[in-house]
């Protein structure tokens, strides 16, 4: 992934609040001489210490890809939008001749797998997810081993640990301009207001604010 200075991530809660938040993203394993990595979409969910927990069926092929090579990617993507030519025009240019551009997150985190079988340190992942997807108060069973509903499908699935162990963000929000061009887009994205236009907005509010701190900082010395 190319990134250029404007877009690295502004510090390592960045990268972290993202995935709390962007709970959808692909795995995708390179196994031992497969002719392609095997790619699989799902949700996860970040806990303590840099790691992530999923689920999926036995039968998947990721299964035997993280047993032959535990090393992994997990990629995930958010706020994505275009911008338009028009928007993307330099203040005083014809906007006709605008170079348009997407804004949007990105993050690729290497990690180790550990795929998990045991029935209880399963039922804890599978808890652990449904606790972030659906918080306290939620309208479902504990999870555990044994003769109830849930426990009868542990046998189908396993749990997959990932160790996150470096990772690469980019976050394309207009940083190579200047803070009124930011402001002048993210206006435009609020009149719009397509489906993904206000997670850029505040991406690209968030992101020009942390700029101008560093800026008037700088000045300040």
């Amino acid at each position: 992934m190319l990134s250029k200075p404007a877009d690295d991530l502004l510090n390592g809660e960045e990268w972290r609040q993202f995935l709390r938040t962007n709970g959808f993203g692909q795995v995708i394993a390179p196994g031992k001489g497969l002719a392609v990595p095997v790619v699989t979409p799902l949700h996860f969910a970040l806990g303590r210490d840099d790691e992530a927990v999923f689920h999926v069926h036995r039968a998947n092929p990721l299964v035997a890809a993280l047993r032959e090579n535990p090393s992994c990617l997990l990629a995930v993507i958010g706020s994505y939008v275009y911008i338009p030519a028009e928007w993307n025009a330099a203040a005083g240019e014809d906007p006709r001749w605008g170079v348009p551009t997407s804004y949007y997150a990105a993050v690729q985190a290497a990690c180790n797998a550990e795929v998990v079988e045991d029935e209880w340190d399963l039922a804890g992942i599978l808890s652990q997810l449904m606790e972030h997807y659906e918080p306290r108060g939620s309208r479902h069973h504990e999870v555990e081993p044994g003769d109830s509903p849930y426990g009868k499908l542990l046998g189908a699935i396993v749990g997959v640990r990932l160790r996150i162990t470096r990772v690469r963000g980019k976050f394309k929000f207009g940083g190579n301009r200047d803070s009124a061009h930011r402001l002048r887009v993210a206006e435009r994205l609020a009149g719009r207001n397509g489906p993904l236009d206000a997670s850029a907005r505040a991406h690209v509010l968030r992101r020009d604010a942390a700029s101008r701190g560093v800026d008037e900082e700088a000045d300040g010395q």
